[in-house]
């Protein structure tokens, strides 16, 4: 995990933070002090009992219920070693056998994930210990512009592509939008740590600033956010237009997939 650039700081940490707040990764990691995501071992509290402690401080926040589960199939839990790991991001099926996320969200893996061990385990669905479908990832295509160092030259390239072991057909996946616009309002749906057996929705997030190749909307993500999707909105349903890569105190940092996502797509 890294400090994002001063440049990017100074423009996206709002003026009540202490000075000098950081911008942190979304996986799970505080990048200055200490870890977002919970101890290993520790015992995590449900998310119905945890959605009244959060309820204030995230009042955009709505958890998904299993009633309403099967519009939210396409988006997954994505998970480096089995369900049971400490680390957690969020994905989406952009194709049958293809998961959107966050390049970060597989440091330490091999981009051919040979050993079952260190594998990718992409969820489809999960919600409260049910599930659509599940599989192991067989490569992780990384955005070439991806890098350890998370500054303005590199947050909107942060970004890969998982391709499944197993295609999960009977989920219909999430369609990719056009670039948002300044001023827009989106939202994005994830599964954060201290929630990680529902996932949760949050809106709306409207797009307060726009880069080259990244937005960043005024919601925060969490930790197990990272690899989110952005979405619009539209009278087909939602549709992608970015992913959820970096935070600071109440803005997330989202990079836009741009001309990358469908070269990458085309070529698999």
């Amino acid at each position: 995990m890294r400090r994002l650039a001063n440049a990017i700081r100074a423009r996206f940490v709002p003026a009540h933070p202490a000075a000098g707040a950081p911008i942190h990764r979304a996986a799970g990691v505080l990048i200055a002090a200490a870890a977002l995501a919970a101890p290993a071992g520790a015992q995590q509290a449900g998310p119905d009992a945890m959605l009244d402690t959060l309820r204030a401080p995230f009042r955009q926040m709505h958890l998904i219920g299993p009633a309403e589960q099967a519009e939210w199939n396409a988006l997954g839990r994505l998970d480096v070693g089995g369900i049971d790991t400490d680390r957690t991001c969020t994905g989406a099926l952009v194709a049958p056998a293809t998961v959107l996320t966050a390049s970060h969200c597989a440091r330490g893996t091999t981009d051919e994930v040979p050993d079952d061990s260190r594998r990718l385990h992409f969820v489809a669905g999960w919600n409260r210990g049910g599930f659509a479908a599940r599989s192991v990832a067989r490569r992780f295509d990384r955005h070439p512009g991806a890098a350890p160092r998370m500054d303005l030259a590199h947050v909107g390239k942060d970004l890969a592509l998982v391709q499944l072991a197993d295609p999960v057909p009977a989920v219909a996946p999430l369609p990719i939008g056009a670039p948002p616009h300044l001023g827009e309002e989106l939202a994005y749906a994830g599964y954060r740590n201290e929630l990680r057996h529902a996932p949760a929705f949050f809106a709306p997030c409207p797009v307060v600033e726009q880069g080259p190749d990244y937005i960043v909307v005024g919601c925060e993500p969490k930790g197990g956010n990272s690899g989110s999707p952005v979405l619009r909105r539209t009278q087909t349903g939602w549709e992608i237009v970015a992913v959820m890569v970096a935070r600071a105190p109440g803005y997330g940092i989202a990079a836009v997939p741009g001309d990358w996502l469908a070269g990458a797509m085309a070529a698999d």
